[in-house]
């Protein structure tokens, strides 16, 4: 459970759902994230480590590239 701004405690899927709708946000998959991770873009990692997402922000673009960890890490 995660507790979101207005202080209720929220699923992470429920945490995940609603970055979805941010207009600011993409979910992209595994070898985009991978990509992103070599380029050579001036680009800042924004992980929420609460929610077990890994992410990329692109200041130029102002967007931040998000992946779930069990996308990036499978078993």
């Amino acid at each position: 459970m995660l507790v979101s701004s207005s202080r209720e405690l929220v699923s992470t899927s429920s945490y995940r759902a609603g970055l979805r709708t941010e207009k600011n946000v993409r979910f992209i998959d595994r070898s985009e994230y991978c990509n992103m991770l070599v380029s050579s873009r001036e680009l800042v990692r924004c992980d929420i480590s609460v929610a077990r997402i890994r992410g990329i922000y692109d200041p130029e673009l102002e967007l931040r590239f998000l992946i779930e960890e069990e996308l990036l890490f499978p078993n």
